[in-house]
This record gives structure tokens, sequence and C-alpha cells, in this order.
């Protein structure tokens, strides 16, 4: 059975499996239940720069080649946040 994608409904459950909220275990329990979905999660998309980023990311999670440039703009990026 999927997770559900309502952040209410996570947090309950996240509550009743005593996930301190904003700890490292909170973020990838929202994490996984948002892939597990085929989505991005929501804190990620509000962000311009790693939405702009994302294109350069797919393309290397599919061992596409991609310049030196565009490489270290996305690590910035993901350092940044």
């Amino acid at each position: 059975m999927p997770p559900p994608q309502g952040s209410d409904k996570l947090e309950e459950y996240a509550r009743y499996l005593r996930i301190e909220k904003g700890s490292d275990d909170w973020y990838k329990f929202f994490d996984l239940a948002r892939i597990s979905a085929g989505r991005i999660p929501d804190e990620l998309l509000k962000d311009e720069s790693i939405v702009a980023s994302l294109p350069i990311l797919f393309r290397t999670l599919r061992g596409q080649k991609i310049s030196e440039k565009k490489l270290e703009k996305l690590v910035e990026v993901i350092k940044k946040s």
C-alpha cells in the first residue's frame, strides 16, 4: 500500500512513529513518501535554483555527460540547500 501524500497525514504518522520534527529521519520519512509516488519533495520545488538544476541532475543520473561548469553549478546549489 503506498504511503499517503498529504503533509498532515504524513506528520501524523511521523508523530506516531516518534520521529522528531526537523530531524534527518523526519526529512527521510517525507522524502521516501514523496519518492514512492514519483514526486519531488515540495520544499525542493520551492527553491528556484534547485528546480533550475534538476535537468542537469537527471541527465547525470542517466549517465549522460555534462560540462564541468554545469556540474560545479549543481554542486554549489546542493551545498546551499
